[in-house]
């Protein structure tokens, strides 16, 4: 019997040390960096060929206020270029798309290194594209959304650690556009602190 209870301290005591990383106190700081390439054909309201390259950076930072519940706050940062063709009058076109916005968060650990994430997004978007015609459109529009998420914090040491997330995200836009999207991440994340 004592056998067993040495046994089951023992290991209690090492799963603690092993997701200590979640505790009350400590701090994360990490985020995630996105960058693609996309070719379309013939597609769009009046046919477009087109390719759209976009880089994109999420710093966040946020602080455990319990054992394994931490808020924070990050950045989306983002561009974005289009070339194209719009095939209704054979002209070519080009688009940039800039954005910036403040994205608070909550998230929780549960099942070891699970998470689930749920985040705000306040910011705003610029647009600037031209036709080789002539024409030219110069926008701006701000911008919110929400977005929910899990994922999984794969421990690379004690500190660090290699985040692959996935989610569902909807933004609105001030010009009544709405855009839903399923996303995939991977990101790197450091736990600091006691």
């Amino acid at each position: 019997m004592k056998k067993t209870i040495c046994i089951l301290f023992i290991i209690s005591s090492l799963s603690t040390i092993g997701y200590s990383q979640f505790n009350k106190g400590r701090y994360l700081a990490g985020g995630s960096f996105n960058a693609n390439r996309r070719s379309v054909s013939g597609a769009g309201s009046y046919g477009n060929d087109a390719t759209t390259s976009s880089i994109s950076f999420y710093p966040q930072v946020g602080y455990f206020f319990a054992n394994n519940f931490a808020a924070g706050a990050g950045l989306n940062l983002s561009s974005s270029v289009t070339n194209g063709v719009d095939l209704s009058n054979n002209t070519k076109y080009k688009s940039t798309s800039n954005t910036i916005s403040f994205e608070p968060f909550v998230r929780y650990y549960f099942i070891k290194k699970f998470y689930t994430q749920a985040s705000g997004s306040f910011g705003s978007s610029h647009w600037k594209s031209n036709s080789f015609a002539g024409v030219y459109d110069n926008q701006s529009s701000s911008k919110k959304g929400w977005s929910l998420s899990a994922g999984y914090a794969y421990m690379i040491n004690n500190h660090v650690a290699l985040e692959p997330q996935i989610g569902y995200g909807l933004t609105y836009y001030e010009n009544s556009q709405n855009f839903g999207n399923l996303f995939f991440k991977i990101g790197i994340q450091v736990y600091l602190g006691k």
